[in-house]
């Protein structure tokens, strides 16, 4: 399958089906197609008060939309694994509460940063796993869906933060479009790996100077504002 050989309409007829599948697997989505953003982000997964998926699609080219929608039903997956034993969820919630704009303590944000941040990887993992088992490599090729997994957990620490550290309390859409700027060069021919220490070390590291400047200025963030925040942690 090429994704110069695809139209849009075979695209969006992929998009359907997948959307199909998840509810044949038992969690029903809701597709909003004149929003940006739902609840805060791109999309979600949530099964209270039962399973559901729901995905905003407006401005949303269709390879980033199959893309999106098979990583919520990734999510559907953790949660019939009882990943994390369903922890991720008080993550979460911790999550949404800083996108409303609540101040939280630097525990509860460190807890949130982290939890979000592995389910969010292991996610990216076995968002690849389907690439393959549906042949969408091609659209997806696995090295650039491996540096779309990095730049997302940089982004999540820079609007989530961590202990020491107040996040930007920001869901900044088009994350994925600052890749180049966070890695250069930097090839990712393996995702980190989370069953080892030094790859459990790379998914939960703070952000880096460089990194925080370049989500910064994306989202239009003066460096007084970030200084105001900073004291008021």
């Amino acid at each position: 399958m090429s994704k110069n050989k695809l139209s849009n309409a075979d695209m969006e007829k992929m998009f359907y089906e997948i959307v199909q599948y998840s509810k044949d697997q038992g969690c029903p989505v809701t597709v909003f197609k004149s929003l940006e953003k739902i609840n805060g982000s791109n999309g979600y997964f949530s099964a209270d008060p039962e399973p559901h998926i729901k995905v905003a699609l407006k401005n949303r080219p269709w390879p980033k939309a199959i893309e999106l929608i098979i990583h919520e039903f990734c999510h559907y997956w953790q949660w019939q694994d009882g990943f994390l034993g369903r922890k991720d969820d008080e993550g979460n919630l911790i999550y949404s509460r800083i996108l409303d704009g609540e101040h939280v303590s630097p525990t509860d944000r460190e807890k949130a940063s982290q939890l979000v941040r592995i389910s969010e990887y292991d996610c990216e993992m076995r968002t690849e796993k389907l690439f393959e088992k549906w042949k969408l490599e091609e659209i997806f090729p696995p090295e650039e869906h491996k540096k779309s997994a990095a730049t997302y957990n940089r982004h999540i620490v820079w609007s989530i933060g961590d202990k020491t550290t107040p996040g930007s309390g920001i869901f900044y859409a088009k994350y994925d479009t600052l890749g180049d700027k966070l890695w250069g060069n930097k090839k990712f021919t393996f995702f980190w790996d989370p069953t080892t220490s030094s790859g459990m070390a790379k998914i939960i590291e703070p952000i880096s100077a460089e990194h925080k400047a370049v989500f910064d200025k994306a989202a239009g963030i003066k460096a007084s504002k970030v200084a105001a925040r900073k004291g008021r942690a």
